[in-house]
């Protein structure tokens, strides 16, 4: 069975960066994922990486904040709702 996420319209590769970060998010709710955690569990050409999170920043979906390791990490500001494809 196949998902998607119902409530953000995005390309394909900024879906991908929201699943990767949700899971990541979900994990630790402690700290927000890191932009490096998140790259390094996808499998995104640079350009589309960088694409699919300027879209999620452009459109509102997601933030960018320093941790207190001084990391730049990703938090979502829309909760994403999944359903079937």
């Amino acid at each position: 069975m196949a998902w998607t996420i119902t409530n953000i319209n995005v390309t394909p590769a900024a879906r991908e960066i929201v699943r990767a970060t949700n899971i990541l998010d979900s994990a630790s709710t402690d700290n927000p994922p890191a932009l490096i955690d998140i790259a390094n569990m996808l499998d995104l050409k640079m350009s589309d990486w960088a694409l699919g999170l300027a879209e999620l920043l452009t459109n509102g979906h997601a933030i960018i904040v320093a941790d207190d390791d001084n990391r730049e990490c990703l938090i979502l500001t829309t909760t994403p709702i999944y359903g079937t494809a």
